[in-house]
């Protein structure tokens, strides 16, 4: 799994948000509930100042991201999201895994 874990930035937002939508779609879900979902499934430039937001990459492409928000008591994953043809290979669960050690520093509870 050659794969690496690394901040995403602002620039990143159009890759992200489309990563998003196909991922959601990939369940299999109606078009019409998807368009109901289309705000929160799309990451805003506000996002990246009030969340922690990693992207993955493997050779050169973004085949991922995931989004943390620190809150008073604990922490909440806003997005973990996978490109379809990479879901089921173990990158979701390595991109959780390393943005939980890049972004906890505190004991607090993870809400997903």
């Amino acid at each position: 799994m050659n794969a690496v874990v690394n901040k995403a930035e602002v620039n990143d937002i159009t890759i992200l948000n489309k990563i998003s939508i196909e991922s959601k779609m990939y369940w299999n879900y109606p078009k019409e509930w998807i368009d109901r979902w289309l705000d929160d499934l799309t990451l805003t430039e506000k996002d990246f100042l009030d969340q922690h937001v990693y992207k993955i990459d493997k050779s050169g492409s973004i085949i991922g991201f995931c989004s943390m928000k620190e809150k008073e008591n604990a922490y909440e994953i806003m997005h973990l999201w996978i490109k379809p043809e990479f879901i089921g290979m173990g990158y979701g669960k390595l991109l959780l895994n390393d943005t939980i050690k890049k972004v906890v520093t505190r004991e607090k509870e993870i809400i997903v």
